[in-house]
């Protein structure tokens, strides 16, 4: 797993969410094309040395290939249930309220993911840089999975981008 996001109270800056049709992305599409001038919208972050610090880093003509898919798209449902598991902090199914929870868990609260009982062995590469997915909340999920091994990306630049678009990660795994 790239950057597992499963549990959500550590994250720092909860999701941007795009809806996800024909105009979003073209526009994305030709606005992150290499030779785009408006190109450097599409690897912004919140670090003021961004350009400088990924410079290299970044396998800018796959960016706008990358848009084609990215955003995918999100339903309301989808958004709501990450807020429900930002605001718990756990891992569970989708909170319908507790009597719509009676009707479909045969209980008031819905369920956490029993990811105990997932026994392959799970590889889970994370950063500290991660601004989607947390260390603490990586880390937690590591602890209920019975056979999860551990990747550490060393880089303090590494983000969560970076899982689809650094080209020292792409080589290495």
């Amino acid at each position: 797993m790239l950057s597992p996001v499963a549990f959500m109270d550590h994250m720092d800056d909860f999701m941007e969410f795009l809806p996800h049709n024909d105009f979003v992305l073209a526009l994305l599409y030709n606005v992150c094309r290499p030779d785009s001038v408006v190109s450097g919208f599409c690897s912004s972050s919140n670090s003021s040395n961004d350009n400088t610090a990924r410079e290299g880093r970044t396998n800018t003509t796959a960016s706008s290939l990358l848009t084609g898919v990215f955003p995918a798209g999100i339903s309301t449902d989808q958004i709501l249930h990450y807020m429900q598991e930002h605001q718990s902090g756990h891992f569970h199914e989708f909170d319908y309220g507790n009597k719509r929870n009676l009707k479909f868990y045969c209980t008031y609260t819905p369920a956490d993911y029993p990811t105990d009982q997932i026994t392959a062995e799970m590889h889970m590469w994370y950063s500290d840089n991660d601004e989607m997915a947390a260390v603490d909340d990586i880390l937690r999920l590591s602890v209920t999975l019975p056979n999860a091994v551990m990747h550490h990306m060393e880089d303090p630049l590494s983000d969560h981008r970076d899982f689809a678009m650094n080209w020292e990660i792409l080589n290495e795994h």
